[in-house]
């Protein structure tokens, strides 16, 4: 019977052959779609980290809602080695965050400080990679400070020249701390450029009065470990030590930190489910009308068989037989076309920065990498083969039906 089929799909090469080109193409395209999209999650959810500070976040209780400057982390020296101790744990870093006004002789300007320790990967954004005068962290200066260029051109300034901030000190009152530019960066980001502001850790300690106290403690975890199992391992870890110790900590993963970028994420990925979805279907009728065109041509023919003695069953296995083999045929040719795909646009990559004006911003996340890559989910590939598959068998139910409901005397009488 296969073998039949095989012959009968062929017997009208033109359609099988459009037939199969246009599932092909349809299921190369979703495939290639399904990368892209899973690649731009990627990308979202790894700026979503950036901007947040770490994949697990420690802070004061209530921090991340107010961003007060007055919410701090006491004893971080205690609570990073606590931290340190749970398994998946790749590294803790130290950070001051502080919201205050930049002035200079000639203008002032909004800025977020943060304090950094001196090593590389204490930003998880590598701001030596941004520096385009003057150096960083090194610097000749005692109290050196990095600032965007856009800050830079605000208040007017040159490498050397002094900046005030002003900002409000941990216990409410306002205080006034004295910085040196010793860098000025450029990000890629026009917002950051005019708000990022950088110093070393003790510095940022020093001049605002914190002590060893820490407005964050940014912690990475390695890849493929689930955050919100982190974060509870990391909640545990810290409850082990005295109550002076973790009063007043909130412990938070990333998506709960922006649960905007993980809506926005999820909407994403839902709306292409549901144009796939619509995409699929359209060419469910297509198929299915194309079938039953086959059907009713080939009247005679099925009469012809069921006065041989192939019985109604066996003659609707026989159509379903072509439709499988034909569903085989075009999922192989759009996994060539799909995989071919992705690798051409893994290894090139589709600049977006010419539609965006080379950065975007989603929920408060700035997209600073334009260049749209494709990745390989075997799970949501093989997902979307099956699907396929189904799909094209489902839509020759009706026609295999009706053909094996042909009487053999009504049939041969067909055309005549």
């Amino acid at each position: 019977m296969w073998k039949l089929a095989w012959r009968n799909l062929w017997r009208n090469r033109t359609r099988t052959l459009i037939l199969v080109s246009a599932v092909a193409l349809t299921y190369g395209m979703a495939l290639v779609w399904i990368g892209m999209s899973d690649e731009i999650h990627g990308d979202m959810a790894e700026a979503a980290v950036k901007t947040a500070g770490g994949s697990v976040l420690i802070h004061g209780d209530g921090y991340w809602d107010t961003r007060s400057n007055e919410m701090l982390v006491e004893q971080p020296a205690e609570v990073s080695e606590a931290v340190q101790s749970v398994d998946g744990v790749e590294s803790v870093t130290q950070r001051v965050l502080l919201q205050g006004l930049l002035n200079s002789a000639r203008n002032s300007n909004p800025v977020q400080l943060t304090g950094l320790p001196p090593e590389k990967g204490a930003s998880i954004h590598d701001v030596e990679d941004w520096v385009v005068e003057g150096s960083w962290p090194d610097s000749p200066h005692d109290a050196p400070i990095a600032l965007g260029k856009g800050i830079v051109e605000s208040l007017e300034i040159q490498l050397g020249d002094k900046v005030v901030m002003t900002a409000t000190a941990p216990d409410g009152e306002l205080t006034r701390a004295l910085f040196r530019l010793g860098a000025i960066l450029d990000t890629g980001s026009k917002s950051l450029n005019e708000s990022a502001a950088y110093t070393s850790l003790d510095v940022a300690q020093k001049v605002m009065g914190l002590g060893d106290r820490v407005t964050q403690l940014g912690i990475t975890i390695e890849d493929g470990l689930d955050e919100a199992k982190m974060a509870e391992d990391i909640r545990a870890a810290i409850g082990d030590q005295s109550k002076a110790e973790r009063e007043g900590l909130e412990v938070l993963t990333w998506q709960t930190a922006m649960p905007e970028m993980v809506g926005a994420i999820e909407l994403d990925d839902a709306m292409m489910y549901v144009y796939l979805i619509v995409i699929f279907l359209i060419v469910t009728f297509a198929i299915a009308n194309t079938f039953m065109m086959s059907v009713m041509e080939r009247v005679r023919e099925f009469g012809l068989f069921n006065a041989l003695g192939l019985n109604d069953r066996r003659i609707a296995v026989m159509v379903l037989e072509e439709t499988i083999l034909l569903a085989a045929l075009a999922i192989v040719s759009g996994f060539v076309l799909g995989f071919s795909g992705h690798l051409i646009i893994q290894q090139v990559g589709i600049d977006m920065a010419a539609f965006t004006g080379g950065e975007m911003e989603m929920a408060g996340v700035q997209l600073m990498d334009m260049t749209i890559t494709s990745e390989l989910n075997p799970g949501k590939w093989l997902m979307a083969t099956g699907f396929v598959f189904v799909v094209i068998v489902l839509s020759a139910l009706y026609p295999a039906w009706k053909a094996s409901r042909l009487a053999p005397a009504e049939a041969m009488e067909f055309y005549e």
